[in-house]
């Protein structure tokens, strides 16, 4: 893959919401990115529990909590990106939402992952682009500048900076179109099942210091609905996941990564 030319950049962006619009532009454009911005879906306000695609329910014995409003329309937004990168054909796509900052030199590692990937028999899905912290790895590739490409068995819990494939994309719409947890919920789910997630780390992109439009509100209805089972339930998904985690890692057989064709960057030098 010689350019970016076949990899759509979406970026995730609420009606209304210029600011953050102009903080992401300009990241991505600083980065060197064209991008294409996808209205994200506001669900705030809405009754989950009448919503026909969202298991309202599920979810509250999943968190022992209920399910946020803006936490469903960030779910449908990435939906939303993956839907259009089938429609739109593309074998690659990356979704950004807009509290993205992005590292001075993202485009050239971005480059390196992406010639890592087609060199290699890497089976993948999806990669995190943004991950603080990435435990539970096994290192594939040096891109340079001290990042590596790592297979990512406990996939970071983050959604700002994602880059697909097609495979990854179709998997998510067939088999997760209702929603019935957090969408970074589900990556990690996703991805800790399937061992077809990878990281970058150190990260190539970060979310910057703002508020949250998902946990907009006061502190008090934020916690609102809280069963006494919240703790429990957070610890089990923790435990069931490092567990599944440490399993991947235990099988996992790190595939050969030839040597790119001239022109492309050398993702081991």
């Amino acid at each position: 893959m010689r350019d970016l030319r076949d990899v759509p950049a979406y970026l995730i962006n609420l009606d209304g919401n210029a600011e953050r619009l102009a903080s992401s532009t300009e990241a991505l454009t600083r980065a060197g990115l064209s991008f294409v911005r996808v209205p994200a879906v506001d669900g705030r306000g809405l009754d989950l529990n009448t919503v026909p695609d969202c298991d309202a329910q599920a979810a509250l014995r999943r968190y022992g909590r209920p399910l946020k409003g803006g936490e469903y329309g960030c779910y449908k937004s990435h939906l939303a990106c993956a839907q259009r990168m089938l429609d739109e054909g593309h074998s690659h796509a990356l979704v950004f939402e807009d509290d993205v900052c992005l590292a001075p030199d993202f485009l050239i590692h971005l480059r390196s992952v992406l010639a890592c990937l087609a060199h290699s028999d890497i089976d993948w899905h999806l990669v995190n682009l943004g991950a603080p912290s990435t435990r539970i790895f096994t290192p594939l590739a040096d891109l340079g500048a001290g990042h590596r490409l790592v297979a990512a068995h406990y996939f970071p819990q983050t959604a700002h900076a994602l880059l697909w494939s097609r495979a990854g994309a179709a998997a998510f719409v067939r088999d997760h179109a209702r929603v019935t947890m957090t969408v970074d919920n589900l990556f990690r789910h996703m991805m800790i099942r399937s061992g077809k997630g990878l990281a970058v780390t150190p990260p190539l992109a970060r979310a910057y210091d703002g508020p949250s439009v998902i946990d907009a509100g006061t502190k008090a209805s934020r916690y609102a609905g809280r069963r006494w089972t919240y703790g429990l339930l957070k610890q089990k998904r923790f435990w069931v996941n490092r567990v599944l985690a440490l399993y991947r890692k235990a099988l996992y057989q790190p595939p050969a990564i030839e040597a790119p064709p001239p022109g492309l960057p050398d993702p081991t030098a």
